[in-house]
């Protein structure tokens, strides 16, 4: 099986399952916002739904109603998070379009995002992918939170705190989550799940440097997102640690 080919074949079927959902929320309070929701879900690789896909059917699973629902939980979930970190990190423009908190206000965006983690669960249905979601929503806000300490802060975290914030941020969420939500919904050992989950981490910090390295030196219209905001927001990244420690006396003030 090529990945990317199976990739092309599932994305349609994962679209018009996201298309069917939004469709079906008549009683949502502001039909613009819904609309804005609904394209920002689109316009994303939906990366981490088709993960989901990609494990269930390695597990030996086919595609139905339910893991369509759970890849378009995980997408959901991922949509909330960044509708919440745009606002956290100001910026203005994600996936090529302004943020939702530029076009509704940061009280609406909050609800938004909020709304879409409470309807994600609802997808679910299941205790047991609900309790793993969960985790990984979880291991997302502490990462964040000491994210957003040393951002604020004159503290300089380590390698090793660094790589622990990526494995909270990026890499549990963004990989051994829908990794672990494709095997268990094949009824996937725990020592299957272990594995994934291994490689979910590892995929994941490499997602996660390469991301700032596009965050500092790539094509704007490229990435969908302003270059330079990790440097603007003070973000203690992997890159900013090398030039630190690579840095005389003078410049280290500087960088401080």
């Amino acid at each position: 099986m090529k990945l990317f080919g199976y990739f092309e074949t599932v994305k349609p079927l994962l679209v018009k399952q996201i298309n069917k959902f939004f469709l079906q929320q008549k009683d949502f309070p502001n039909k613009q916002l819904l609309q804005s929701l609904q394209a920002f879900n689109l316009k994303g690789k939906l990366l981490r739904g088709m993960l989901v896909l990609l494990i269930n059917k390695m597990e030996g699973g086919q595609i139905n109603e339910k893991v369509l629902n759970v890849a378009t939980a995980m997408e959901l979930v991922h949509s909330g998070l960044l509708i919440h970190d745009d606002i956290m990190d100001k910026d203005l423009f994600r996936r090529g379009f302004p943020t939702i908190h530029k076009s509704f206000g940061q009280s609406m965006a909050i609800c938004a995002g909020d709304w879409l983690f409470c309807k994600a669960i609802e997808l679910i249905d299941d205790n047991e992918l609900i309790k793993i979601m969960s985790v990984g929503v979880q291991q997302v806000m502490h990462g964040q939170i000491l994210d957003v300490f040393f951002s604020e802060t004159n503290n300089n975290p380590n390698q090793s705190t660094i790589l622990d914030i990526y494995r909270k941020k990026t890499a549990f969420y963004s990989f051994s989550l829908p990794f672990k939500l494709g095997a268990m919904l094949q009824k996937a050992s725990l020592k299957k799940l272990d594995i994934l989950n291994s490689l979910g981490e590892n995929l994941g910090l490499i997602f996660q440097i390469k991301d700032d390295e596009m965050g500092i030196f790539g094509d704007e219209k490229a990435t969908g997102k302003p270059t330079g905001s990790d440097i603007r927001e003070n973000k203690k990244t992997l890159l900013r640690l090398l030039l630190f420690e690579s840095s005389n006396t003078l410049e280290k003030k500087v960088l401080i």
